[in-house]
């Protein structure tokens, strides 16, 4: 039964990149003993519990017959199991869009350097992305030294829009690490929403992995349970 949205504020200058929260790198590995799902367990236990309280109201109806009770039964469950993959579908928009509101508050840029960002950013990424895109180690490697170079000298120069685009793409390309953690170094805000980001995408691969989710079914009020009767 399992199965975005972005908002029309500040844009981000990734915006060529298509970053998804699903396959981008996060920039800060969180280590987690277990990924929060208390929402859906909530959300799943209400429909658990308004499905057993109706159940038992049939139960306890001695007008009926065992043949009239099994038949509402079953339309319960029915109603019940209808509305469960809805809300796992409701779950997973929630994840994916807390990714985009946290990637638009990272990658933010103040309208006055907007233009210049975007520039820095196109030009940064034509030199270096035919090597990064190679596969091979030493092109992977060209573009990330490349990037390496040109962050030194934005920081030497006070260039903040080559700076800021150049921590972008960074973080996009999960590093090169130095270049990432400088740039988010400079900023308290900006390592926060980095942290916060890479805990949202850390979620939503944790709830698309399959074997995370078979292992959710396991150890975690995730499923509905079936009445006798239906």
């Amino acid at each position: 039964m399992e199965q975005q949205t972005q908002n029309n504020g500040a844009p981000r200058i990734a915006e060529e990149a298509e970053v998804s929260g699903a396959r981008a790198q996060p920039m800060q590995q969180t280590e987690v003993q277990q990924v929060d799902h208390s929402f859906l367990e909530d959300a799943i236990a209400q429909l658990q519990g308004g499905l057993d309280l109706k159940v038992q109201e049939v139960r306890d109806d001695r007008r009926l017959t065992k043949e009239e009770q099994r038949a509402k039964i079953t339309d319960l469950w029915n109603r019940a199991s209808a509305a469960y993959p809805e809300i796992l579908k409701s779950y997973e928009r929630k994840l994916r869009e807390a990714v985009d509101e946290r990637e638009q508050s990272l990658f933010h840029v103040p309208l006055s350097l907007r233009d210049s960002v975007r520039a820095a950013y196109s030009d940064a990424r034509d030199r270096t992305e035919a090597p990064f895109m190679s596969g091979e180690a030493d092109g992977v490697e060209y573009a990330r030294e490349e990037l390496r170079r040109l962050f030194g000298r934005a920081v030497k120069t006070g260039d903040r829009a080559l700076e800021t685009a150049l921590g972008q793409l960074a973080i996009e390309r999960g590093g090169p690490e130095e270049v990432v953690t400088s740039y988010l170094g400079r900023s308290e805000e900006k390592t926060a929403q980095a942290q916060r980001l890479a805990e949202a995408r850390q979620k939503l691969a944790h709830w698309q992995d399959p074997q995370e989710r078979n292992w959710m079914r396991i150890t975690r009020a995730i499923t509905l349970v079936k009445p006798e009767e239906a």
